[in-house]
Parts: C-alpha cells; sequence; structure tokens
C-alpha cells in the first residue's frame, strides 16, 4: 500500500487470506502509528518513508494505493503521477496496481505509459478504482 495513511486500504486487502505479506509505506508518522494501532496483522511491513523513494525488496505481485493530489495545502495532480510511476516499477512484468482516485483527476494518460492495459473497476461521481496490469518496464 502506497502511501496507505491509516490503512483503510490495507484493511480490506487483509480479508482475504491469499496475501501472505503486505507492505505498508507511509511518510506521515502519525499516520502510520495510527495505521499500526488499525492493522494488527503479522503479514504487514510498515516502512515510514517516502513512497516516491520506496524500493520493493522483490517486484511485487500487485500494489493498492489511492495515493495522495494535495502537499502543504496546493493541489499537486502530478504527485499521484508519481506514485503510479513507483507503482510500475516496483511491479513484476505480470504485476497489478489497484488505485482509488478522485474522478476529476487525469491519471489515465500517465497510466497508459506505464502499463500495457488498464480498465475502470468500479466509480461513483466523486471516485474511481482503476485495475493497471502488466507495467511497461522504462
Amino acid at each position: 500500500d502506497l502511501g496507505g495513511g491509516w490503512g483503510y486500504l490495507t484493511a480490506r486487502a487483509l480479508e482475504t487470506k491469499d496475501i501472505r505479506e503486505l507492505h505498508f509505506i507511509e511518510a506521515d508518522l502519525r499516520a502510520l502509528t495510527l495505521a499500526k494501532s488499525n492493522l494488527n496483522d503479522e503479514r504487514v511491513k510498515f516502512c515510514w518513508g517516502n513512497a516516491l523513494q520506496w524500493e520493493a525488496p522483490k517486484p511485487l505481485d500487485f500494489i493498492i494505493m489511492n495515493p495522495p493530489f494535495h502537499y502543504m495545502g496546493r493541489a499537486l495532480p502530478r504527485l499521484g503521477a508519481d506514485f503510479i510511476k513507483v507503482a510500475s516499477r516496483n511491479l513484476k512484468k505480470s504485476g497489478s496496481l489497484l488505485m482509488v482516485a478522485n474522478r476529476h483527476l487525469p491519471y489515465e494518460d500517465i497510466i497508459k505509459g506505464h502499463f500495457r492495459s488498464f480498465s475502470e473497476l468500479s466509480g461513483s461521481k466523486k471516485f474511481k478504482v482503476i485495475c493497471a496490469e502488466n507495467p511497461i518496464k522504462l
């Protein structure tokens, strides 16, 4: 979970017993502390650090994320685009990215440049859930 915040997406992912290990990366120490108390599961490996600089110990099967698009109170949609690049870099060639994003954020073009295929799995007027598969290794 890149930029996992307080752990909502990770908690949902851990509902499946197929997950043997899940890396949780968060830069905000307060959010990470909350996540640790919310996610009492030995499968979670917590990392306090910048998700944009994080390197997986080995290529991953999947990544989940709801990338931030604000920094210091300013809207920065490029931040989400950078998260997509990090996900692509850390996935296996057959890996998948599951991403929650605000509907108005134009991430599809950056996804096209970093994954062989993608589709919107679900959504609402405010949000979308995108699955991107088979990262293109640049």
